[in-house]
């Protein structure tokens, strides 16, 4: 899957099958609004440098070499967290579609622990918006099948790391099938 454009909307096309899919993102715009709305860029962009400074350590195993002191400041207690809770990546910044449903999301991480598979979403944050973020997972949780948990992992600028285990909920996942339908409705009209 690539990332793909489609009315100014972000989304997943399939090289192979070019057909548009929205992104679980763009799903969860239209059931809480865009995250702009909220959150100033400033933040949004410091998300995205732990974000990827996140995937890059869990890729190589490797924690030196960052030069950005704010984003490793938090991504530092994340990667030591995830060391000291024993999960080890399966995959990191992948993307998974539904064929069933039409739709798709670029995961932060599938990590194994002896208890099974996790699908965990990085928050780089001081507050949250739980109800956006338990669909989010919930969505997540849709295209991998069975896993264990679902972890939403906050970490806030102290660097204080804390995670809460998300629990499949048939609410959330109805209120992501109903934005999915507004949407698909709004492209067609």
């Amino acid at each position: 899957m690539i990332v793909a454009e489609s009315k100014g909307l972000r989304g997943y096309e399939d090289p192979a099958n070019p057909v548009w899919v929205p992104a679980v993102g763009t799903v969860l715009d239209v059931l809480c609004g865009p995250m702009s709305n909220w959150i100033d860029e400033d933040a949004l962009n410091e998300g995205r440098r732990c974000h990827a400074m996140t995937a890059n350590a869990l890729r190589s195993g490797e924690l030196t070499g960052w030069t950005d002191v704010p984003a490793t400041l938090r991504v530092f207690p994340l990667c030591d967290w995830l060391k000291r809770e024993g999960f080890t990546p399966v995959e990191v910044e992948t993307t998974h579609y539904s064929k069933a449903y039409g739709y798709a999301g670029t995961l932060d991480a599938i990590l194994k622990r002896d208890d099974g598979l996790w699908i965990p979403d990085w928050k780089f944050a001081e507050s949250l918006d739980m109800n956006r973020y338990t669909v989010q997972l919930t969505a997540y949780g849709k295209l991998i099948g069975k896993v264990k948990g679902l972890l939403l992992v906050q970490v806030t600028r102290a660097g204080e790391v804390k995670p809460k285990v998300i629990h499949q909920n048939p609410a959330n996942w109805a209120a992501f099938l109903g934005a999915l339908s507004v949407l698909r409705w709004r492209l067609a009209h």
